[in-house]
This record gives C-alpha cells, sequence and structure tokens, in this order.
C-alpha cells in the first residue's frame, strides 16, 4: 500500500539488469528511503544515476555504473 512504501528504508535492486531508472518520479515517493542498491546493472549510467541522486539527495546510492 501507499502507506507501506513511506515506510521503505533500504531498497536492493542488485542484479535485476535494469536498463534505466526513468522510473525517477516513483522513486521520489519513498520519503524515507537511505539506502538504494543499484550494483550489478550494467546498462545504467553514470549519468542517470546522477539524476536519481539529485532526486533522493539523502539517499545513499550504491552503484558500479562506468559510462
Amino acid at each position: 500500500t501507499k502507506a507501506d512504501l513511506e515506510k521503505v528504508t533500504k531498497l536492493y535492486l542488485d542484479d535485476n539488469l535494469l536498463a534505466d531508472v526513468s522510473a525517477v518520479e516513483d522513486f521520489k515517493r519513498l520519503k524515507q528511503l537511505k539506502e538504494l542498491d543499484l550494483m550489478i546493472n550494467p546498462d545504467l549510467t553514470t549519468d542517470e544515476i546522477v539524476k536519481l541522486q539529485k532526486a533522493l539527495s539523502k539517499c545513499e546510492i550504491i552503484h558500479n555504473a562506468t559510462q
């Protein structure tokens, strides 16, 4: 539920073969998010991570994007 989403503090999406983070607007709804793990998603770019970090300024984003 929406109330449950607002309680999420850690989200692990590692090794999910994500191609982009175009759902940034969805992540913004996770107001309590403190840690987001995006490791082993080889198609994610550093530009996308930077954009996401701006949207989630209080969240630590763990990634290995190199492009």
